[in-house]
């Protein structure tokens, strides 16, 4: 849907590839970041569809930071049960920070 859309994957291809190239062919290391973690999964697909062997060939390590891998367990689980173990402080971070502004 994103290439489709709007030619992101092939952007990003690109970019990478010109990275890689201007490095003296050092691989890249991807850092994605919650719903970033999911598009990088698909942009791997699509482009191992393209050029077979391309992200072991410009691509070191991806690091994935709070992706949602096994969807949202947590909240779900908090929902059915009630349990606000770790949510207890959020409306008290949330007034303080609305506080400020």
């Amino acid at each position: 849907m994103t290439e489709v859309r709007d030619g992101y994957f092939h952007r990003l291809k690109v970019n990478i590839e010109e990275m890689f190239r201007l490095s003296n062919e050092i691989k890249v290391v991807m850092v994605s970041h919650s719903y970033g973690g999911t598009i990088k999964n698909e942009f791997f697909k699509w482009v191992e569809n393209v050029e077979e062997g391309w992200v072991n060939k410009h691509v070191h390590a991806s690091v994935f930071i709070g992706a949602p891998m096994l969807g949202v367990t947590k909240a779900g689980s908090a929902l059915l049960s009630g349990e606000m173990r770790d949510l207890t402080s959020l409306p008290i971070v949330a007034q303080a920070i609305l506080n400020l502004y």
